[in-house]
């Protein structure tokens, strides 16, 4: 999925999985504040957090089953993971790639 600078990033969450899983964002070379939408639809709880070498750099709030969450995240351009931190859901594949260009 590529999105333009400025249009928001919508995810839905279920065990143990994100769709989508990558992500591409358009800025023009340019550090760009990303808007997340996150819908859980799995029966567990989750979040979507971002990072990169090893920094938690943000993210939304832990939310129940059939909930929503936002965030905004302020990214250079550049390559970051983004992951559920609850329990061991991201080694169990609830993770993805974030690209801003």
């Amino acid at each position: 999925m590529t999105l333009k600078a400025g249009q928001p990033l919508a995810v839905t969450a279920r065990e143990y999985k994100f769709d989508p899983k990558n992500v591409n964002v358009d800025a023009g070379g340019k550090a760009t504040t990303v808007s997340i939408k996150l819908h859980n639809a799995g029966g567990l709880a989750h979040d979507l957090r971002i990072g990169k070498g090893g920094s938690e750099l943000g993210g939304t709030p832990i939310v129940l089953g059939d909930k929503d969450a936002g965030a905004t995240v302020k990214l250079a351009p550049g390559s970051y993971t983004f992951f559920c931190s609850v329990g061991d859901h991201e080694q169990l594949g609830m993770k993805g790639r974030l690209t801003v260009r």
